[in-house]
């Protein structure tokens, strides 16, 4: 089931965590409407669901500091980012990193890692923006009394302002009913991109507080969440294992699995993880006196990236070659049943639509995936490692929101470049370089991190390369013509598939014998009498006959191609990388040329 639009949003809001914040004490109240520490009354949190929220870490305040100082001055940025109070971060839906920043439980603003400047911006809303009407900053008072969102203002339409050449400007209504958020345009005009009901300015912030103050204000219910998931735990512990990542979530769990007497505990070196991470986990279950087994994939990643291209967020071999086929020989050579993970339904809506107890949908020897901690939100794992002494990953103090590999498509681009100066990203950072230019690609398939994504890049990536003098197609169609290339011939198509040197067609002949009739010769074999495939890896198929073209791709691949992975020990055929994945490129590229679908 996908959900995607609109359906999406509200689902988001649906689930979106029970957030309140105590104005009294400055900390934030979860799944309960008064303050255990004051036991005054707490007050909504009004932010883009699911409200995921994090703690801002040192070196994100540092960050967020010097942008509005460089905005808007050192005075009105201390006013935005008081220096004594518990700093939240909202990650909200972008093309790459955009956290909404809250601040004594108002938002004061968002900030964007723009891929036009490859650098942060900071937009303005709400109370931030309120504050900088107040404050006559980058703003703009209009002559209309209402506000809407796309609505083109004109500058001789600006009654008064401090309108700066470009960025983000606050904009309020000409009766003060009405405030909003608008882009300057390079014609002189402002375009609103958001309104809202006026509020007032950011009030001062009355108490300090930190994480451990936080523990305080919501020791109650965390002790509730300690409980439940220390039962669901107990309920599944025999033949069970905690798989362990090295991150927050992971590391709660341990903890979880510790107080449940659960040993076992599975750590999958990818070989391109952080170092971070398997140190973590080390030093976590060393603490809690767990017993940890550390699984490694057959290959290197190195050599498996030679087979498959590089990954992508559209395009995540790595996961099943990389993590679920050694977890999977662990799995079945300690006879272990159930995994549980540290998976949260919260980030994102695959997993939010999954159970606390499900099936594994990849892997048969593992009967159950059980997810204690499945209804907690970020800021409720990161507290209750605090109140119980668990170390947190350093990276996160770097300003990582997803620990993981360093070579993973998932990462945003201020990650990225946090770590670029380690020796590890240099070795992936010049092999990126080398296939950049192998292929003739622009700097910025490096620059802009554009290897994340391989079959289409999210709307604000290609507007951004647009800018450039870029276009985003050809770099799709570049990459996926490194495996194959497609060229048109009288009425029919001829598609080379680069990598594919000396097929079996013996045994793919005798697996495409249940869907044609196929004539098998020494060096081709024919299909239906129209298709032809080659000793050389080549298809000449008719152009008005391309229904079956993936399902004859993706079985010259299976039968020509295996990595010795064994994922196919432990899950279905379908699952297997090679069947999975080899054959996109090839139907990607025609379907790009042609314009058309190809059926599966």
């Amino acid at each position: 089931m996908r959900i995607k639009g609109k359906k999406a949003t509200e689902f988001l809001k649906e689930i979106s965590v029970d957030l309140k914040w105590c104005d009294r004490c400055c900390v934030p109240v979860l799944r309960a409407s008064v303050c255990t520490i004051c036991g005054e009354r707490a007050r909504e949190v009004i932010a883009v669901a699911p409200k995921d929220v994090r703690p801002a870490f040192e070196k994100d305040l540092k960050k967020i500091k010097s942008l509005l100082v460089k905005e808007y001055g050192g005075r009105i940025a201390e006013r935005l980012l008081p220096g004594r109070s518990l700093i939240l971060l909202n990650k909200v839906e972008y093309a790459d990193a955009a956290d909404e920043i809250i601040v004594g439980g108002y938002t004061i603003g968002t900030r964007i890692f723009d891929l036009g400047k490859l650098s942060w911006v900071f937009r303005p809303e709400y109370r931030g923006a309120a504050l900088l009407i107040e404050e006559g900053k980058k703003y703009a008072v209009v002559k209309s009394d209402y506000l809407k969102k796309f609505q083109f203002i004109e500058r001789s339409e600006i009654i008064e302002g401090d309108v700066p050449d470009e960025g983000y400007v606050a904009v309020e209504s000409r009766s003060g009913k009405m405030q909003g958020l608008a882009k300057v345009l390079e014609r002189g005009g402002l375009r609103i991109i958001k309104v809202w009901r006026a509020v007032s300015s950011l009030p001062e912030v009355k108490s300090y507080s930190d994480l451990k103050k936080a523990v305080k204000a919501n020791e109650e219910k965390l002790e509730e969440l300690e409980s439940e998931a220390v039962e669901l735990i107990k309920e599944y512990s025999v033949g069970s294992a905690v798989t362990a990542s090295g991150g927050k979530d992971s590391s709660a769990v341990l903890s979880l699995a510790a107080k449940s007497g659960v040993k076992n505990v599975v750590y999958v070196d990818t070989g391109v993880d952080f170092i971070e991470n398997k140190e973590m986990v080390e030093k976590v279950c060393n603490v809690l006196g767990l017993n940890l087994t550390v699984a490694k994939p057959v290959e290197s990643f190195w050599k498996y990236i030679k087979v498959f291209g590089v990954q992508a967020r559209d395009y995540r071999w790595c996961t099943r070659v990389l993590k679920l086929a050694p977890m999977a020989k662990v799995f079945s050579k300690k006879g272990w049943k159930v995994s549980i993970t540290g998976q949260r339904k919260y980030e994102s809506i695959s997993r939010a639509l999954l159970s606390p107890v499900s099936p594994s949908l990849t892997l048969h020897n593992i009967e159950k995936v059980v997810s204690p901690i499945h209804d907690w939100c970020a800021l409720e794992v990161f507290i209750y490692l605090v109140k119980e002494g668990i170390l947190v990953n350093p990276l996160y103090y770097q300003g990582f929101d997803r620990i993981g590999c360093y070579v993973c498509p998932m990462l945003k681009l201020p990650e990225l470049r946090a770590v670029a100066q380690r020796s590890e990203c240099k070795l992936w950072e010049t092999f990126l370089r080398k296939q950049a230019n192998k292929i003739k690609l622009p700097k910025e398939w490096v620059s802009m991190a554009l290897w994340r994504w391989r079959y289409k890049f999210p709307p604000e990536v290609e507007a951004a390369l647009s800018k450039r003098g870029i276009k985003a197609r050809e770099i799709i169609l570049k990459v996926l013509s490194s495996r194959a290339s497609v060229g048109i011939e009288g009425s029919s198509l001829r598609i080379i598939l680069r990598d594919i040197v000396e097929p079996n067609l013996k045994l793919i002949a005798d697996r495409l014998s249940e869907y044609f009739q196929v004539d098998y010769r020494e060096k081709y074999i024919v299909l239906n009498k129209q298709i032809e495939i080659t000793n050389k890896g080549v298809i000449v198929i008719p152009i008005d006959n391309l229904r079956n073209l993936d399902l004859i791709i993706k079985t010259i691949y299976s039968e020509s191609v295996c990595v010795k992975c064994n994922l196919c020990k432990w899950a279905s055929p379908e699952e297997c990388p090679v069947v999975k994945y080899l054959h996109l490129d090839s139907v990607k590229i025609v379907s790009e040329i042609l314009g058309v679908k190809i059926s599966k």
